[in-house]
């Protein structure tokens, strides 16, 4: 079995979402997707590494996305 590790842009995949429309899948199930990318019978999901980036000028939305941050972790 090999070992797949997911690494996340959290800070792009949150702009991609609400650039694309898709302002309901902020909350998205970052290891369904991972999942969705590994073949179960070859591969194993062991860990998942997210990064982002709070944005430093809009002090409202650095509180949400610290809030969103925690909610994944």
């Amino acid at each position: 079995m090999e070992r797949v590790i997911a690494f996340i842009d959290g800070f792009n995949v949150y702009h991609s979402l609400l650039s694309g429309g898709c302002q309901n899948l902020k909350w998205l199930n970052y290891r369904g997707l991972a999942e969705a990318f590994i073949a179960p019978s070859r591969e194993r999901l062991v860990k998942i590494l997210y990064f982002t980036a709070i944005v430093p000028w809009d002090s409202k939305k650095a509180v949400r996305h610290v809030c969103l941050f925690r909610c994944k972790a």
